[in-house]
């Protein structure tokens, strides 16, 4: 944890200076109650997916440790969000996010 949350605060140092919004999507390794979450919630939005948000793994998913963020929190808009169920092409289940620009 103390790693993953090190990497975080690395992250949201380089990406401080963007003046563009910026989306991150993938593997946090965290779940949405954990220190690394918390800080990205700080900064980014955060949404929450819709119905089923279980992620891993993809053949019994237990937990959510993959997300989708953006930043500023106001640009994008969820148009649909879901998890969807594929136990094959990975070891997470894939996350679906349409967002529409504001």
């Amino acid at each position: 944890e103390e790693e993953r949350l090190a990497q975080a605060r690395r992250l949201l140092e380089l990406l401080e200076p963007e003046e563009v919004p910026v989306i991150l999507a993938g593997d946090f390794n965290s779940t949405p109650d954990s220190p690394v979450m918390e800080l990205i919630g700080e900064t980014f939005a955060v949404p929450d997916k819709e119905g089923d948000r279980l992620t891993f793994s993809s053949d019994r998913p237990r937990v959510e440790i993959d997300f989708i963020a953006w930043r500023p929190a106001g640009r994008f808009a969820v148009a649909e969000s879901r998890v969807i169920d594929e136990p094959v092409a990975s070891d997470h289940r894939p996350v679906f996010l349409a967002v529409e620009v504001r």
